[in-house]
């Protein structure tokens, strides 16, 4: 429907006109498929970013203090981040070479049971400082494992060194040919009937007289 000229100031509202008689340039924009519910339809969802350095209200619990900061993000302050590294304290491999098995042991166990706690406390709905003390348990029981396992082959090689068998492991690894490949030995081996057919007839060398 399209107003008149003497009814424009009383139709704008009407006839979706800007205020001041202005009329609109083109077709009317037709509204998007889905309604404005949703993110694809009208409005757009409200954007998160920054959403953890917005200052609260007054009236809040924080009383108008910027908002903590989440520690799954690793930016909390430093104090935070000093008790929490010196909770978390890494094993160090070399700290592990000169311990003895039983020990290792040990610290294994220990650090198995901490383990299963902490995944305990991941599913009940622990602290954040709990969750990400996950990964360096993890990495502590790899340590340990590592300087079990190498600690041990080494004793082993002490034990099988110059023995004619040895444990599978232990051995050069090379490929599948060259592990079945005859030694030098092996190779100038020659039958007694090689020998006997050799001795009979040697080898002739023959000289060209100029």
């Amino acid at each position: 429907m399209l107003c008149s000229g003497g009814e424009a100031d009383q139709s704008n509202r009407s006839c979706g006109a800007p205020p001041g008689g202005a009329r609109p340039t083109g077709p009317p924009r037709s509204p998007r498929r889905g309604g404005g519910g949703g993110v694809r339809g009208g409005a757009r969802a409200p954007s998160l970013r920054g959403h953890w350095l917005r200052p609260t209200p007054p009236g809040s619990s924080c009383g108008g203090q910027p908002r903590p900061l989440p520690l799954s993000l690793g930016l909390f302050p430093a104090a935070a981040a000093a008790a929490n590294c010196a909770a978390m304290a890494k094993i160090k491999a070399r700290d592990l070479r000169g311990k003895k098995k039983e020990e290792l042991l040990k610290q294994l166990e220990d650090l198995k049971v901490e383990l299963s706690q902490l995944r305990v406390a991941k599913v009940t709905g622990g602290a954040a400082s709990k969750l990400s003390k996950i990964r360096v348990v993890r990495k502590s029981i790899a340590r340990v494992l590592t300087v079990i396992n190498q600690t041990q082959k080494e004793n082993l090689r002490k034990f099988y060194k110059g023995k004619k068998y040895k444990p599978l492991d232990l051995r050069p690894k090379k490929t599948r040919a060259m592990r079945r490949r005859l030694n030098k030995h092996e190779e100038n081996l020659k039958t007694k009937k090689q020998q006997r057919k050799e001795r009979l007839y040697p080898l002739r060398k023959y000289a060209v007289k100029a």
